[in-house]
């Protein structure tokens, strides 16, 4: 699949509730946009926002507005994608060891 961009700096940088134990990147082409989350915590669970790059949001040229986007691997997790002019940022609700693909259309 396309292209690829990693969100665990970015938000460990903007975020002090983004964990180290966290990682999430991004991928995407012509047809699919996915971001990719898990928490490698053996015991904690993890519970922050995840804020999408500026570079992630000027690819995506995503439409301001909020909208829902579900996990794509087992269908039980679902999430609001929030747009605005000036970034983008989606709820994190995982438990240990927990991973979910989410689809953003």
């Amino acid at each position: 699949m396309g292209e690829y961009l990693e969100l665990h700096s970015f938000n460990r940088q903007q975020n002090p509730a983004y964990t180290d134990k966290a990682f999430a990147f991004a991928r995407w082409d012509e047809s699919q946009k996915l971001i990719v989350v898990t928490n490698f915590d053996e015991f904690q669970s993890v519970k922050t926002t995840l804020k999408l790059s500026p570079e992630l949001f000027k690819a995506w040229n995503l439409e301001p507005g909020e909208r829902e986007i579900k996990e794509l691997m087992f269908g039980k997790k679902r999430t609001t994608l929030r747009v605005t002019d000036e970034g983008a940022e989606i709820d994190l609700d995982f438990g240990p060891w927990e991973s979910a693909v989410f689809e953003v259309r």
